[in-house]
């Protein structure tokens, strides 16, 4: 199984992309966060994306809630910016 949660250019405008952006000095420690948090799991952060794969069915909340508080961004803009997948 697993979970897909993000935003692309094709969802979210610049604005929106910019606030979900994780520092690329920030990424090993919010790595780190996210393995104790979900388990295994990584994370594809460019300019035009933000994705989250987390190996296991995760509810978008969580996911959501986690990324909010890596990136220091507004819960509710997280909420309208992501869309997320399970794969079983």
């Amino acid at each position: 199984m697993l979970t897909f949660v993000g935003t692309s250019h094709h969802l979210a405008p610049i604005e929106a992309r910019e606030q979900l952006a994780i520092p690329g000095e920030a990424l090993p420690d919010v790595l780190a966060q996210l393995g104790e948090r979900f388990g295994a799991g990584t994370l594809v952060n460019t300019c035009n994306r933000m994705e989250v794969y987390l190996s296991g069915t995760h509810a978008r909340r969580d996911v959501l809630d986690f990324l909010a508080g890596a990136c220091g961004a507004d819960r509710e803009l997280v909420e309208r910016a992501c869309m997320d997948l399970h794969d079983t």
